[in-house]
């Protein structure tokens, strides 16, 4: 006769109940999904289930009110998070990957969820990645800012975004990256605001940060700029600050830096320190660079021995054009370079999908593709000195996600006619991978 085991709580892992009970909404007298799941409780599905946790608003559709933020849910997640961290410490071991995005109001100073929170992050002893998001920093109550930054101190920490944060002054977000652990570190900052004043309590402790000895700082090995809202001036000065002796952090060994928005010009002085280890640099298309092929260039391929990657993003396609720039750079060097790829990525303005009847095709006509036989001249008549090269790239990037908008097509197939015709000419012989969509 055929038996059905109906689990009780007793048998399974109690972090393993929450679990199931959370994502599943089974009711907690019926633990046979539980049943179901527990032979294969192992090591390996332990560190799967808990290698990454996602703690942000639950939002919930009402008919009424259409999407809301359901308060309840949210706490009742985070509590099983708690209580399963409580019951079971050995899984704040297994997570790697924190993001964190909840509205700080709810968070703050005598709010139920605050203690939760602090509790979750303090068990947290392996993150390797955190990503904070829509918060505003003084909001949080301080004993989970302070859980954060001992999650952030782990010498297992790698990599840390922040997007769309609200520090009190400069100096708030300047310690926050400063309180890292030892050990190479990777940071991604995008629309970051901050305001004028400071306290004497953050003087205190960037001072503290300062004396710290080399070996105990944080080790700058990227940086990257993640959203088109923030301002040139806050990614400026973050870069600055970190090129500075004084900034708590090493900061002359960065591999990879990516502007999308912010003009050299504004990190210039954390290039140049990182001048001997940059392996990866893109670069904003501006007035800057238009500019300085005319003048003088502010940064040669001579200084930076060890670039093997180079992008140029232009987002103003009919106002500036960065090839000559790129031609003098190139002719920047001193010997053979480790440049392997060189990459332009075209952004089309949002005014090109303004009118639906005129020629399609225009856009991309308005982009002076003639500059460029300079460049492929000097990478066909000095490819000696290119010994790694392989490839030079055109990239029609959309980040609206607007393939076909109003009836204007701009996809990688009329980008790549063009260039098809281009070569045909002469041009752009070296022209290795294609053009990507």
């Amino acid at each position: 006769m055929h038996t059905q085991h109906w689990a009780t709580a007793s048998d399974l892992p109690p972090e393993l109940v929450d679990e199931v009970l959370t994502y599943v909404l089974a009711d907690k007298k019926d633990l046979f999904t539980c049943s179901l799941i527990a032979p294969t409780w192992t090591e390996r599905t332990r560190a799967h289930i808990f290698r990454r946790i996602d703690i942000r608003p639950v939002k919930v559709e009402t008919s009424d009110s259409g999407t809301i933020f359901d308060t309840d849910a949210t706490m009742a997640r985070v509590q099983h998070l708690h209580d399963a961290l409580n019951r079971s410490p050995y899984v704040g071991e297994l997570v790697q990957h924190v993001s964190f995005s909840l509205e700080s109001a709810s968070c703050g100073a005598d709010t139920p969820l605050a203690p939760l929170l602090a509790t979750v992050f303090r068990h947290l002893r392996a993150v390797q990645s955190v990503t904070l998001t829509d918060i505003v920093w003084e909001g949080l109550a301080s004993d989970v800012r302070d859980a954060l930054i001992t999650v952030l101190e782990h010498p297992t920490m790698s990599s840390l975004t922040l997007s769309r944060i609200t520090f009190p002054t400069f100096l708030d977000l300047a310690i926050l990256v400063a309180r890292l652990g030892p050990g190479p570190k990777a940071l991604a900052i995008g629309d970051i605001v901050y305001h004028a004043a400071l306290s004497d309590v953050m003087r205190a402790q960037f001072q503290a940060l300062s004396e710290r000895p080399a070996s105990q700082r944080p080790t700058l090995v990227a940086l990257e700029e993640t959203s088109p809202v923030m301002r040139g001036a806050e990614f400026g000065a973050l870069a600055n600050w970190l090129a500075n002796e004084y900034s708590c952090v090493e900061a002359h060994k960065v591999q990879r830096i990516a502007s999308s928005w912010t003009s050299l010009s504004m990190f210039l002085p954390l290039v140049r320190a990182s001048s001997r280890s940059l392996r990866e640099l893109q670069l904003c298309a501006l007035v800057d660079i238009s500019l300085s092929s005319r003048t003088s260039l502010s940064i040669t391929l001579k200084e930076l021995p060890a670039l093997e990657a180079l992008t140029l993003v232009n987002s103003q396609v009919d106002s500036y054009d960065p090839a000559p720039w790129l031609a003098a750079f190139l002719a920047s060097r001193a010997g053979p370079t480790a440049l392997t790829r060189l990459t332009t990525r075209l952004v089309p303005p949002r005014r090109w999908y303004a009118n639906p009847d005129e020629d399609p095709n225009t856009p991309l006509s308005m982009y002076d593709y003639a500059p460029w036989a300079e460049v492929d001249r000097v990478l066909w008549e000095c490819k000696e000195d290119f010994p790694a090269l392989k490839a030079v790239e055109f990239e029609l990037a959309n980040p609206r996600g607007m393939d076909v908008v109003r009836g204007v097509q701009m996809d990688a197939g009329m980008l790549r006619s063009t260039m098809v015709e281009t070569k045909k000419r002469g041009l752009l012989r070296v022209y290795g991978s294609g053009v990507k969509g």
